[in-house]
């Protein structure tokens, strides 16, 4: 029996040391520096597991285990961030016009290229405009694995072979749908088109410009394969979202992982002074108002400033404000601003009554770990669309920055704190969310090693991957199917016309 247990136990040893020796690097280059906070603790868990694990970044990110590489880029935003009330489809096609050079420019760099000459067992890399680095990690022969630092939806869900249901699953860039389904026949068909548009900007305007450029660059040959071609070769999508807090049940293929709130903790107690400051709003307790990482000072128009200091100034609250400059000498009594300020210690305090966002996911996502009631005022990106669906879903309101008043803000203050339907909403959202059988972090760190163990698990990869639109949904098919019934209407119509006039004609003559 003793021998038995000994041979399990150095089984088990080899198994885990193998597992141990993978190396594993993630390529963040391009991407927004709150996207981080999705990646980095999926890589920090990795090293904690025992894995080699570089983290390649434009930012200066801290780390425990995971060694951190910059990657000497611009920040994306050099492309151009959509300023507050100014995101037009002119502007978002510049911007999308910017990053294939950005990209490249990544490439080029001396850090970038002795990465990419080392030995890897696999890579992860971040699916918003870094394909230019698939180039070559095609070249290295090894399996890569797409991040996404928010749910799935076109054109990534085409990417994954993932169906999607333009008829109950909203599109994030689509105004008109309002929450949950049932949709309306105009946003059922706002979807397609929308759908439709962005598949089309991505496949036949992004990455044809991306191949061009690299070609003309030098940084590719003829016998690299379109980056098209090269981006199906993925083995997995590990996505930011968790299935029990999506607004829809939706079918999903095997080969994407949910992995949502791996950034989620338990809040810490606040700096003393903060904690003096927020313990002394007493009964009333406070409000959090953050915009996030992304829109900046210089993003906010400063009529808005304004009101949004006159709208704070009149509340029976306290204000906690995150803000990147210096506060104003005349700051109302009842408002605190400052540079940086724990977010989620923010959130989990217990004399907190509202947050004010601007509708980012892992802002949503940490408002509804912590249970508290949202208000947002997105500016572009997905933040209008997760707002959308957390107002569909009852736990949040949201309110645009081009209707926004001083009337119309305080009046959604007042009635989402007094809202219990709201309270019940939120604490159920959050209970959702702390009702899971592992952790996000677990499941991310345990696929990764899954590809690792199966040389890049290519048996997950659906079909519909290659397929081309129409003979994914049998449009042949049902276009074959309606002819032969038009057809067979047809001919039993003339096979009808034809025996009445032949009776007709029969009884013209017996007549006669």
């Amino acid at each position: 029996m003793l021998c038995w247990l000994k041979l399990v136990t150095i089984g088990i040893f080899v198994i885990i040391s193998d597992v141990q020796a993978s190396r594993i690097l993630f390529l963040v280059p391009v991407s927004s520096k709150s996207h981080n906070n999705f990646y980095l603790p999926i890589a920090e868990e990795l090293a904690e597991r025992g894995h080699e694990v570089t983290f390649a970044s434009a930012y200066a990110l801290k780390a425990e285990k995971t060694n951190m590489v910059m990657i000497p880029n611009r920040p994306i935003h050099d492309c151009g961030t959509p300023q507050i009330m100014n995101t037009t489809l002119s502007s978002m096609i510049d911007w999308i016009s910017c990053i294939p050079k950005f990209c490249l420019d990544g490439l080029a760099t001396k850090e970038a290229q002795d990465l990419l000459q080392e030995k890897w067992d696999v890579v992860l890399i971040s699916v918003f405009f870094n394909d230019c680095f698939l180039y070559d990690v095609n070249r290295m022969q090894v399996p890569f694995i797409w991040m996404i630092p928010n749910g799935l939806f076109p054109p990534f869900s085409h990417l994954a072979g993932n169906p999607t249901f333009p008829s109950f699953i909203g599109n994030p860039t689509n105004p008109v749908v309002s929450g949950p389904p049932p949709y309306t026949f105009l946003q059922r068909t706002m979807n397609i088109l929308h759908e439709i548009f962005g598949v089309t900007l991505y496949n036949h305007y992004y990455l044809p410009r991306l191949d061009s450029l690299c070609h003309s660059r030098g940084q590719c040959t003829e016998e690299d394969p379109s980056i098209r071609d090269i981006r199906m070769n993925s083995s997995l999508f590990i996505i930011n979202s968790i299935r029990a807090t999506e607004s829809v049940a939706a079918p999903y293929t095997p080969n994407v992982v949910h992995a949502g709130g791996v950034h989620l903790k338990a809040a810490k107690a606040l700096p003393q002074d903060l904690e003096e400051w927020v313990s002394g709003s007493g009964e009333a307790g406070f409000i959090f108002f953050s915009l996030g990482s992304v829109l900046k000072t210089d993003d906010m128009p400063q009529h808005l400033f304004g009101l949004l200091v006159t709208v704070f100034s009149k509340l029976p609250y306290r204000v906690l404000w995150k803000w990147d400059a210096d506060p104003p000498a005349d700051l109302p009594s009842n408002i605190r601003m400052g540079k940086w300020l724990p977010q989620q210690d923010i959130l989990g305090h217990p004399k907190i009554r509202l947050f004010i966002t601007h509708g980012g996911l892992h802002s949503t996502q940490e408002a509804a770990h912590h249970g508290v009631p949202i208000i947002g005022i997105p500016a572009f990106g997905d933040q209008k669309s997760n707002m959308i669906q957390i107002q569909g879903n009852g736990y949040g309101r949201v309110i645009l920055w081009e209707e926004l008043t001083e009337d119309l803000l305080l009046t959604r203050i007042d009635e989402t704190i007094r809202d219990e339907k709201m309270k019940s909403a939120i604490a159920k959202r959050a209970e959702l969310m702390h009702d899971l059988p592992i952790s996000s972090k677990d499941t991310a760190a345990y696929w990764v090693e899954y590809v690792i163990r199966h040389d890049g698990a290519p048996h997950l990869r659906c079909p519909a991957l290659r397929m081309p639109w129409y003979r994914l949904y049998n449009m042949d098919v049902w276009a074959t199917l309606l002819f032969i019934v038009l057809l067979s209407l047809f001919l039993t119509y003339k096979t009808i016309r034809a025996c009445c006039k032949c009776v007709f004609r029969s009884k013209k003559i017996k007549s006669e």
